[in-house]
């Protein structure tokens, strides 16, 4: 949990995240996209990036991701639309894309 730490830059490419379950950087000065190699870590189950300056559109690979349980991408800068992907998401018990 990295949350509420004043982190600032982007989120950097997980090459070294390969079994990576939970990350929270929520509520610090994250800026840039959501790395779509991050949501290829099949092994996450929870990731919360709230609470930051994120912009882009949510990756699209979301549908390969068996457990994730929770997205939390509130309050961020994100456009586009809820990428299709996420209904295959069989274990999904939280979204959260409020306020972008």
């Amino acid at each position: 949990y990295l949350q509420g730490n004043s982190l600032s830059g982007t989120i950097p490419p997980p090459a070294w995240l390969h079994h990576l379950q939970r990350l929270d950087v929520s509520a610090n000065s994250l800026e840039g996209t959501i790395p779509a190699a991050l949501l290829a870590t099949t092994s996450i189950g929870y990731l919360n990036v709230s609470v930051n300056y994120l912009t882009g559109t949510i990756p699209t690979n979301l549908s390969r991701l068996p457990h994730m349980r929770t997205l939390v991408a509130s309050k961020n800068r994100l456009t586009g639309s809820v990428p299709s992907g996420l209904v295959a998401v069989k274990n999904l018990e939280v979204l959260d894309l409020w306020a972008n």
